[in-house]
C-alpha cells in the first residue's frame, strides 16, 4: 500500500490544483501524511499498557483497532460523499491531457536520466527512514528507553522531517528553482 500513498499527493495536486498552486498543495498533503504517521506513533501508547498482562493488552489492542477502523470508515464515508472525482474545469493542461498507455510511459520514464536519479534518491531516502523506524527500538534498548518514549522519539523525527519539507517547499514556491532544492 505504501507506493499508493506516496503517489497520492502528486496525483491530487495534478488533478485539483493549477501549476502555481502545486508547489504548496503537494507538500501540504505530504505534511498531513507525516502528521498522521506521527500520531500513529503516539496514540497507541495511550491505549495499551505494556506492563499489563497479556489478556488486558489483547483487550486494549482490540479497542485501539476498533477505534482505528471507526475513524478510517467515517473518514472514507465523508470522502465518498463530499469529494468529486475531478474539478469541473481542469486546473492545468496536464490535468486535461489524455492519459497515456502505462507501459509506454514507464519505458519512456526509465530511459530518462533525471527520472532514474530521482527514483534512486527517493528510494534511498525511503529505505533509510524505514530502516530507522524499524530499528529504533533495538537502538535504544541498551538505554532503558521504553516503547512509549520510542513513540515520542519517532514523532520528533517526523516533525523535524516535516519542518525540513516545509522549508524546502516554501523556498521552492518562492524561487521556482527546482535544481537549487
Amino acid at each position: 500500500g505504501t507506493p499508493y500513498f506516496y503517489s497520492t499527493p502528486q496525483k491530487i495536486s495534478n488533478v485539483w490544483f493549477g501549476a502555481k498552486e502545486r508547489t504548496i498543495s503537494t507538500p501540504t498533503i505530504v505534511t498531513s501524511m507525516y502528521i498522521a504517521a506521527s500520531l500513529g506513533t503516539i496514540i497507541p501508547q495511550h491505549f495499551i499498557d505494556i506492563h499489563a498482562d497479556s489478556k488486558t493488552i489483547r483487550h486494549q489492542l482490540h479497542e485501539l483497532l476498533y477505534l482505528s477502523a471507526i475513524v478510517g470508515t467515517v473518514s472514507c464515508i465523508f470522502v465518498i460523499i463530499l469529494m468529486k472525482s475531478k474539478p469541473k474545469t481542469p486546473p492545468s493542461p496536464a490535468a486535461a491531457a489524455p492519459k497515456y498507455d502505462y507501459k509506454k510511459s514507464l519505458k519512456t520514464l526509465l530511459k530518462d536520466k533525471n527520472t532514474l536519479l530521482l527514483l534512486a534518491s527517493t528510494s534511498i531516502i525511503y529505505a533509510s527512514s524505514s530502516t530507522y523506524i524499524g530499528t529504533i527500538q533495538q537502538i535504544v534498548d541498551p538505554l532503558n528507553i521504553d516503547g512509549n518514549q520510542v513513540g515520542y522519539i519517532l514523532s520528533v523525527a517526523l516533525l523535524f522531517g516535516m519542518l525540513g519539507s516545509g522549508i524546502g517547499a516554501t523556498i521552492l514556491h518562492k524561487t521556482r528553482r527546482f535544481n537549487a532544492i
